[in-house]
This record gives C-alpha cells, structure tokens and sequence, in this order.
C-alpha cells in the first residue's frame, strides 16, 4: 500500500515528504537502519488500522505513512539520546525537534476523506517510540557499515516480496 498513489500530485507529495524526512533519519540512523525503520513502522501503521477496522471495508494507499513514520523517528530520536546520555541539554537538542515533530505532523497529517488521518497517527506514534527506543539503547551506533547495507537491502527485498505478493507471486 505505500507504492501505490491516487495520482501525480499525492506521489509528488509523498516524494517530497520521504526525501526529506528519510535524509534526515538516514543522517541519524544510518541508511540501512532507517530505511528499514521507516518501511516496518508504515507497515505496523498499516496493519494496526486493518486491525481497528476488522469486518469493514478499509483501503489505504500512498506513502504517508511512511512519510509520517519517518517524521516520528526524527521527532524521538533526540528525545531517546537524551535519556541515554542524562547529559545536560539546551531546549534546542531535544525539545525543539519534539514539538517542531509535533507541530508538523499536527499540520500535515490530518485531512478531508479520504485523508488515512489514523495511519498518519500510528506511523508517528511507532515511528517516535521506535526512534527513542534505538537512541536511547544506542543501537544504531553497534551496527556497522555493512550490517547498515544488509539492513538497506532487506528493506528494498520486503518491497519486492511485498509487490511478488499484492501481484499474485506468494
């Protein structure tokens, strides 16, 4: 569901949104660690609301929730080195990034039907736990430059198996 696109315009959005936010978290992350991040957060969006909407017709579309699920592991990464390191800080390591996640997901995420507002929030939600969870166990940190290419090509295979499935393949 999040390779498919209504149109040019809701693609070109989403293109825009993850280029930035993926770059960002790649810089915090690592490539491989953030891409694959970013794909299993959507996906755990994605299944959480087919879960909430059990028994009724439910569809969604489009990259927004990984674009919201990279916004929320920028938004909890500062948060999660902080309570990793205890050091003192100025408002600008963390609670800037904190409330300017907050702000822009508040901004962008929600919308008029057809708007997936629900997968918007639980990409975010994930998306800050999952962050905070890895800097704050320095987990991105142990992995090395060719774990963070294995991480990278796993995420690009669950793509493939993703499309071999939604196609018929699996």
């Amino acid at each position: 569901a999040i390779t498919l696109h209504a149109d040019i315009g809701h693609l070109a959005g989403n293109v825009l949104g993850i280029s930035i936010f993926a770059y960002l978290c790649c810089r915090y992350m690592g490539s491989g660690l953030a891409w694959l991040a970013i794909l299993l957060v959507a996906g755990l969006s994605n299944l959480t609301n087919v879960i909430i909407h059990a028994g009724e017709a439910y569809r969604s579309l489009g990259a927004s929730t990984a674009v919201f699920g990279a916004l929320g592991l920028l938004t909890g990464f500062p948060l999660g080195a902080y309570l990793r390191t205890r050091e003192p800080i100025v408002n600008r390591d963390w609670l800037i990034p904190f409330f300017g996640g907050c702000i822009l997901f508040a901004w962008m995420g929600g919308g008029e039907f057809p708007t997936d507002v629900a997968g918007h929030f639980w990409s975010f939600i994930y998306g800050f736990a999952v962050a905070t969870v890895t800097a704050w166990s320095a987990l991105h940190a142990k992995i090395s430059a060719i774990q963070q290419k294995g991480l990278l090509a796993t995420a690009f295979l669950l793509l493939a198996i993703g499309w071999t499935w939604a196609l018929g393949g699996l």
